[in-house]
């Protein structure tokens, strides 16, 4: 639904501001009252039912932790009432992950065998029984992945590093920005969060990365497909999820250095972390920083606004960049309550190949010698988030608070005369092309209870977001956005193999525009106006266990999204995308009419997935190519580098594909893997642009688990992917060519005394092979994907008990 209102000034909405005041004032003033607690006991074994001492045990709801003794025992004590997810871990066995212990008037006794570890370190599946039960506890179809994962496949930046899972990947701009895709949708249809909060930094952009420092993230689930009904409007396409990182033990301290080196840039890179905790209180603190030059690309030339220009050495000039992170986060546990503030800091300043901004000309492109300078054309963004996350336990259930606030900072330099050619430039900040201050505040109050075999969770979310401009050229107007949103969500289970969920959400939101007049334009580029949208969602699933291996489930639902302000009301040239973007005011609000259904076996040497899903969209929003170099109101465009119009369109769309993935170890130690993707998506009449082509990820692996005293656990890896040509196009949309990339891999761990280094190395496109990525936005100007790369990663970590 939608209703908009003409507004004469934007101002301060107090009466958002004073919920989210008062949810912090009553949470700071909140007193504890005790609750009875019970104890959880159990026994670790191997396989021959021998107690194994030392296995490490940890308790994620309330971040406890323990080792087992010399008898394989265990115990946690002072622990409320609810339900809880095990994690035991033991070198040289296989992890078991999320064994469901619930507790709800005695103390409860368990026993866990762990199994010898055999399994492929690259495969998706956490060891043991890990995410195959979690996925059996879900309705929805997720992906689970731990850091061990994300070293092995360790990237550009973390969404690249994902982007080998099925239904999952990238929109890319060169080596800096990529932006997650999961089943061919993303921007504001797909929602990241980090420690409970959504990522708030531009997203509707694809020159803008998420500012997230991979370096830091232990533990991610990926939600594909929508999410609304939990996360709100802008998971209607899915959710990758960032989960907190995981607590020492009591009395101990953690260390670890962790190296990348790239040749493809020459990149070098360094993150060092340390955790501490002494009883009750710990705390976690990280540095990483990098520095990269000018990529390197297989081609000689590139063709940018009607214009053929050389590329010298096979390098883009002035794509070299760095970035300095700072992340710290302190917290208290206690039997009845844990509260943690994290605050973190993403900086990054990164070179634009200056053939593709401003006025084409092949003088700029000319070899200045030096490919770690930072030129004009360049960007730098500075990202500061705070969050609170609280929980508070009670006799059957929880509250939990998550407060966040974020402020993006982002700014754009280039020649003013490269754009106008003809004017006077600014007297303060001549050069200063873009500026973006993105100021959001949100909040998140949760009420779980559990009873017996039912499981309810209600909540009520805020966010207020203000977003200043400046700046000589116009893309996006100065906004104030406020939303509002209350949910409930219900998971039954019938019996044990048998689970119901359904759920209930309403989101209100209000968009204010502030009028923009453009002296160098001449003209408005936006007016004032009030836009609101309110709508509910709503899902129902099932998850149906047909023996201990074989799982199935089903979906289905309503999901809404409000439009952003770039769809309500973008105006100018948007350099990233090599193209100038045209909002529309009257756009309503997007929802979705979606069903999935899934079907995954995984025993200990067998695994199979398939996935298909199908959207319905009754008023999709997308940005479509209108093969012009003219407004659509007529008139000519003024900036003289402009390149081609794409406009907001809204209309029916129909969405339908799926994932499929088999895993089969036919031999001890030797892992095989191949996966599929494909999406056909549709307006009626011609297919929705940037549609991902066919995909097929195949990989086979060798573990060696002892090579001499000195290496252990190495792994030989090659895996293919193969793309297949994009010729179902929107209109003014290019087609791209099929092409198969192969890559290698190699990890192992080297024991130095004491010390346990990890080592990592690949070799990406062996082949240096020239392709065009059809998500890329480089494939507009003829840039292909970079070529061959060899990359090193080393971690040294460091335990120490007290």
């Amino acid at each position: 639904m939608y209703h908009k209102m003409p507004s004469k000034r934007l101002k301060t909405d107090k009466k958002v501001m004073k919920p989210i005041v008062v949810i912090i004032f009553v949470f700071l003033n909140f007193q504890v009252i005790a609750q009875s607690t019970f104890t959880i006991k159990g026994k670790v074994t191997d396989n021959n039912q021998q107690p194994l001492t030392g296995a490490s045990i940890v308790i994620h709801e309330i971040l406890k932790g323990t080792i087992s003794d010399k008898e394989g025992q265990f115990v946690f004590d002072q622990v409320p009432a609810g339900e809880y997810h095990l994690h035991i871990s033991f070198l040289g066995y296989k992890c078991v992950h999320y064994n469901t212990v619930k507790i709800t008037e005695k103390d409860v006794t368990c026993v866990f065998s762990m199994q010898p570890d055999n399994f492929n370190l690259n495969e998706i599946v956490v060891q043991g029984n890990t995410d195959k039960k979690l996925r059996q506890q879900k309705t929805t179809a997720i992906e689970i992945i731990d850091n061990t994962f994300i070293q092995q496949n360790l990237n550009s930046n973390l969404i690249k590093s994902i982007e080998s899972l099925p239904g999952i990947s990238s929109i890319d701009i060169g080596q800096g920005f990529s932006k997650p895709v999961i089943r061919g949708l993303s921007f504001n249809r797909v929602a990241v969060t980090e420690n409970g909060v959504k990522q708030e930094g531009q997203q509707w952009g694809a020159d803008h990365g998420l500012e997230i420092d991979q370096f830091g993230i232990e533990n991610i689930e990926i939600v594909k497909g929508p999410a609304s009904l939990i996360y709100g409007s802008d998971a209607i396409g899915g959710v990758i999820q960032i989960n907190p990182n995981s607590i020492p033990e009591k009395k101990s301290f953690e260390a670890s250095f962790q190296t990348l080196y790239k040749n493809v840039n020459h990149l070098f890179g360094a993150s060092i972390m340390s955790k501490y905790r002494h009883n009750d209180w710990y705390y976690n603190v990280r540095y990483t920083q990098t520095d990269f030059a000018d990529y390197k690309v297989p081609a000689d030339s590139f063709f940018y606004n009607r214009f053929r220009l050389p590329i010298y050495n096979n390098t883009l000039k002035n794509t070299a960049g760095n970035e300095r992170n700072i992340y710290f986060s302190t917290g208290i546990i206690k039997p009845q309550y844990k509260s943690t503030l994290t605050i973190s800091n993403v900086k990054s300043k990164n070179g634009f190949f200056p053939g593709s901004h401003g006025i084409p000309s092949a003088d700029k492109l000319t070899d200045d010698g030096n490919q770690r300078n930072i030129e004009l054309p360049y960007q730098q963004v500075n990202h500061f988030k705070i969050i609170n996350n609280s929980k508070i336990y009670l006799q059957k259930g929880s509250i939990e608070l998550n407060i966040g606030y974020q402020n993006n900072f982002r700014q754009e330099y280039s020649l003013f005369h490269t754009h106008y050619p003809n004017q006077e430039s600014p007297e303060i900040n001549p050069n200063l092309e873009l500026e973006f201050r993105l100021n959001t505040v949100s909040s998140d109050l949760k009420y779980k209870y559990i009873a017996n075999r039912n499981e309810l969770e209600t909540g009520i979310t805020s966010q207020y977001q203000m977003n200043d401009v400046g700046g000589y050229i116009f893309l996006l107007p100065q906004y104030k956005r406020t939303a509002l949103g209350a949910f409930i969500f219900d998971k039954f289970k019938i019996h044990d193999n048998f689970i119901l969920s359904g759920g209930l959400r309403f989101d209100y939101g209000k968009t204010d525009i502030a009028e923009f007049y453009s002296v160098y334009a001449n003209d408005y580029k936006s007016k004032v106006f009030e836009a609101k949208f309110y709508d509910f969602s709503w899902a129902l699933g099932l998850s149906y266990n047909f023996t201990e291996n074989l799982n199935f489930k089903t979906n289905v639902g309503k999901s809404f999204r409000m439009p952003n302000a770039s769809e309500l009301s973008a105006n100018g040239i948007h350099h990233g995308s090599f193209r100038y973007e045209v909002g529309d005011s009257s756009i309503t609000s997007e929802y979705s009419y979606q069903f999935d259904i899934g079907l995954y076996y995984a025993s200990e040497k067998y695994r199979f997935e398939i996935s298909p899903f199908a959207n319905y969209f009754p008023n999709f929003i997308y940005l479509s190519p209108t093969g012009s170099y003219l407004h659509p109101n007529g008139k000519e465009i003024v900036e003289a580098d402009a390149g081609q119009v794409y406009q907001y369109l809204q209309s029916e769309a129909f969405r339908a594909g799926g994932e499929i993935l088999i895993a089969f170890e036919p031999i001890t130690n030797l892992n095989i893997s191949a996966s599929a993707e494909y999406i056909y998506a549709t307006d009626f009449k011609y297919p929705i642009p940037f549609t991902p082509p066919l995909n097929i990820y195949t990989e086979i692996s060798y573990k060696i688990p002892e090579i001499s005293k000195v290496l252990n656990n190495t792994t030989f890896g090659l895996n293919a992917n193969v793309t297949s040509a994009q010729n179902r196009v929107a209109r003014n949309e290019l087609k791209t060519s099929s092409y198969n990339i192969y890559n290698f891999s190699m990890a192992t761990d080297i024991r130095i005394s004491a010390i346990n280094i990890n080592l990592a190395i690949q070799v990406q496109n062996i082949l240096n092979t020239k392709y065009f990525n059809h998500l890329s936005f480089y494939r507009l100007i003829e840039l292909p994907e970079t070529g061959r790369n060899i990359q090193l990663m080393l971690k040294i970590p460091f335990t120490q008990k007290f």
